[in-house]
Order: C-alpha cells, then structure tokens, then sequence
C-alpha cells in the first residue's frame, strides 16, 4: 500500500489550530497526491481535490454504511454499543441501493421543490418571530437567537414535534451530534449519544402515533406511506428515518445560516441592501455552501481493494470525501480563497456527489435565503462584535458556537 512516508506527514488535521482555519491544512494534503493516507486516524484515506471526489465518490466499491468505522475504537467492548448501531444502519445517510434507492425515491416527494416552497410563508413567519424576541437587545447572540431556531422550528413542524419539546430535542441531537462530529469518539460521548438516540426513538414513535390518527403533512404522509407499500420498512425503521431527518435537518442548516450572517457581514457587506435581487440571495448562499462548507466531510466504506492511480485502498478502510478541500480547490474554482457572491458556475460539492446528494439540499436552501433577507432587511446596519470566530469543535461540521451582532433597526 503506498503513500506518505513518516518524515514527509503533511500538517495533521483536526487540531485545534487545523479547525479554526482548516484550509492550509487541506491545501497541504491536496498537493501531495489524489487520495492521502490521514495519519490522525487508522486505516482512513482522504480525498481533497474536487475531480477526484466527483469521480471516485461514484465507485460501486464503495458503501454508504460505515458504521463500523463508527465502532471501530470500542472493539472488543462494541456489544454495549449493538442497538445503537443496529439503529444507525437503517438510516438513510448509511443505506446502499438498492434499498437506499426505493426509500430515497418515496422521501424525495416530501422534499420536492413544489413542498418546499410551500413552506416558504411558514418559514418566513418563524424568522420575523425569531427576531421580534430580540426585544430591544442591541448584542444578540445569532446563533443561540436566529441560526439555531430557525431550522428546528420548520423540522419540528415537519415532523409534527410538539412545541414543547423542541428544546428537548435541540438537546439530544447536540449530544449526537458531539459524539458524530468527533473523530476521536470516546466511550463516554458514545453512551451520551447512544442515550440521546433511544429518547429521540421514543419521542418520534409518540409522533409517528399522533400522526396516524391526524390528517398530518406532506412529509408525515409520506413516512406512514412506507409501512403500507409492498417491501414496506419496519416501524422500527419508519422511527429511525425519522431521527435521521430530525437531527440533519436542523444541525447542519444551523451552520449554513450562521455561516451566511458571519461572512455577508465580514467578506461581503455591500450585498446587505441588495438582497431583494432574488439571483443575488440565491447566489450568495451558494458561495456559503461553497466558501464554508457546514459539512466538512463525508465517509465511505472500502468493500473491496481498490486502485486509484497510485494508492490501492483495502476492504474494510475508511475513505473520507474532503467537502471543505474540494470547494477550495483552485483546478476547479478561480480565486478559491475569496468569498464571492456574485461567482458563477459555482459546482461545488457541499451537499455530495453521488446518489446520496442530501435529501434537505432544497428546504437548506430556501431557509438560508429567507434567513438572510429577513434578517437584513430588519436590520441592514448590523454590526458583529466578535473578534475571532469560535467554531464548533468537530471535523465533520463547520459551525460557528456563537454569532454575538450589534443590531439596531433600519
């Protein structure tokens, strides 16, 4: 098996210093090769050039399930982790086809662009609620106030959550989330997440009851729809796929929104008064999801050896797709490193690039763009009064801790 030998290692990643600023580091990678062994992790690849990762993310010789790299540091000891797992792998996100395909067609009519639009009015009312308990605030936390809120509310009311228990659930998939992002995953954060999981089981088998008895929504319908049809999944699975949605469905979308505000306001403070340019809003949120990424990466299983160009990869090793890296890389994007509302021809690979691409791409979407016009439009002077970015600690997510702001009313 080639690759970097031991005095010619490139930057380690996930280093304090490494996720404050990853992109050195990344670029370092990309220069040494299409696939880089990752010498912070065992048996782990990488792929940090964009070409490389629109191709080989494509392999039949690759699975979505990696729940074993999940799991691998808890060997002998992973029996106390069995149902946890077992519940990860009904997951959409870890599903191969044909299985993943049949579930994937059924949900996407949940998430087509015609429902997501339709809840663009109830979208825009949790924002203008959001910011009229600002109050009379001047330093307003985003993250904590707007960012975070936001996406919870429109998947809670998706799922048909009660109210009440939306901070209950922000909670549990933080505690997921924390373990997830984590390359290191300890014993102690596994139980924690394992736990959060089993609540959010149960609270969602609550859910999935009430809606059976209730006309519901569009997604709800849908959901129910897959016990009933032939080859229908287990109730057991309708109630995983559902923690799957609740948890993706704000965790990720609270970094693009965050990431939005922080860097319209410190790249790109002329866009603020021009937000009513529906191209210009839809473009600037792509260059978020470009620029910084608020999924870092995405991981595959090897099932069988594998030759790309000089390296071969193993069964049973990990290859991560490098997000953050490929939507940097300067063979794909001119002047990669400056945040461009305006760049057209933007491909970038922030929601993947396979069949896996993310079932919410387009609710994201549409939140972020109501996010930022709301926002702006009630508050086109708005100032940061951060110093340095604070980011959230794990590798998979690029999501800021806090977005404190000066705000004072057009």
């Amino acid at each position: 098996m080639s690759g970097n030998s031991d005095n010619d290692r490139p930057t380690p990643l996930f280093s304090p210093a490494c996720i404050q600023n990853p992109y050195p580091t990344y670029r370092e990678h990309a220069t040494r090769g299409p696939v880089q062994r990752l010498s912070a992790l065992p048996r782990t690849w990488g792929v940090f050039r964009h070409q490389v990762f629109a191709t080989l993310i494509r392999d039949r010789r690759l699975s979505s399930d990696r729940t074993a790299e999940l799991f691998r540091s808890y060997d002998p000891g992973l029996a106390e982790f069995h149902e946890f797992r077992s519940h990860l792998k009904q997951w959409l996100l870890f599903l191969d086809s044909p299985e993943h395909a049949r579930l994937r067609r059924k949900l996407n009519a949940g998430f087509s662009p015609s429902a997501i639009q339709s809840l663009r009015p109830r979208v825009e009312e949790i924002a203008q609620d959001l910011m009229g308990e600002f109050g009379d605030a001047t330093d307003v936390d985003l993250m904590r106030s707007f960012a975070h809120p936001l996406p919870v509310g429109v998947i809670c009311r998706l799922l048909g959550i009660p109210t009440a228990l939306y901070p209950r659930c922000v909670k549990l998939s933080d505690d997921f989330a924390a373990w997830f992002a984590d390359p290191r995953r300890s014993a102690v954060t596994a139980r924690t997440a394992a736990a959060a999981v089993l609540e959010l089981t149960e609270i969602m088998a609550e859910t999935v009851r009430t809606a059976e008895s209730s006309s519901g929504n569009e997604l709800m319908r849908v959901l129910l729809e897959l016990e009933r049809e032939p080859n229908a999944v287990s109730r057991e699975a309708l109630h995983a796929q559902c923690v799957l949605l609740l948890i993706a469905g704000h965790e990720t979308t609270r970094g693009l929104i965050g990431n939005a505000i922080y860097l319209v306001l410190t790249q790109a403070p002329e866009v603020v008064r021009a937000f009513d340019e529906e191209a210009l809003l839809r473009s600037t949120v792509e260059e978020v999801l470009r620029f910084e990424s608020p999924i870092q990466t995405i991981g595959r299983t090897v099932t069988e050896d594998l030759q790309y160009q000089e390296v071969t990869l193993t069964a049973g090793e990990t290859l991560f797709f490098m997000i953050g890296a490929a939507n940097r890389d300067p063979e794909q994007f001119s002047d990669p490193d400056k945040f461009d509302p305006r760049r057209p021809h933007n491909r970038h690979l922030a929601f993947g690039g396979d069949d896996h691409v993310c079932l919410g791409g387009t609710l994201a979407r549409m939140e972020a763009q109501v996010a930022l016009r709301s926002l702006f439009s009630r508050f086109p002077h708005a100032l940061l009064r951060c110093g340095l970015p604070e980011w959230y600690p794990g590798f998979r997510l690029r999501t800021l801790r806090s977005l404190h702001a000066q705000l004072e009313p057009s």
